[in-house]
């Protein structure tokens, strides 16, 4: 044995050998960051501001094929009916064109305390919504939106729709939106609990 590393502590004298394991490692966490190997959880909150139709935080997030939540039915969602008022989007999954292949849990006032919840669906460009019931206003509730074996599942408060027949593309988080044509009349909050 050589008398100069007889009783030093080991040492990782190849410079090459630490670039390697380095970029090796930097490379592990950039696929585990940009795949599944680790769950990337939205926000928990999200805004509208008066006037607008989108939500903030804004960016985009790549999601698995199964959202659970609980969501607060908030009374500021209930709102004097506009013309060209649709269903607004609380949560979904979809393809980037989300127009083309999507499911989301939608709502919209009904009657002075209530808010009523859907199954807001896309399948190759068409629209279906299937109603789910109503809710009272000031509480909190379960949902959830998934895709399944060729088919979407949405759930509010133990009731769920379904639509089959949708081909799979990988999934995008559909964050909350207010509308059809009509905008928000004043600033409404979403909070969720994943």
């Amino acid at each position: 044995m050589n008398r100069n590393t007889q009783n030093r502590p080991h040492q990782m004298t190849n410079p090459k050998l630490l670039a390697w394991v380095l970029i090796a490692f930097i490379l592990l966490a950039l696929i585990c960051l940009f795949s599944s190997c680790s769950e990337i959880h939205p926000a928990s909150r999200y805004t509208i501001e008066a006037g607008d139709h989108y939500s903030k935080p804004i960016g985009t997030v790549r999601t698995g094929d199964v959202l659970m939540f609980n969501f607060y039915a908030d009374s500021e969602w209930i709102y004097p009916e506009q013309p060209g008022q649709g269903w607004n989007k609380l949560i979904g999954i979809g393809h980037i064109d989300h127009h083309n292949n999507s499911a989301r849990l939608a709502w919209r006032p009904h009657g002075e305390d209530s808010i009523m919840f859907a199954g807001y669906f896309y399948r190759a460009g068409e629209r279906e919504i299937k109603p789910l019931g109503a809710v009272q206003a000031g509480a909190w509730y379960s949902g959830g939106v998934s895709y399944f074996d060729g088919e979407y599942f949405v759930s509010c408060d133990g009731e769920f729709v379904v639509l089959s027949g949708v081909e799979h593309s990988g999934h995008w988080l559909l964050k909350p939106y207010f509308g059809g044509s009509s905008p928000a009349p004043w600033r409404m909050r979403f909070e969720f609990e994943w």
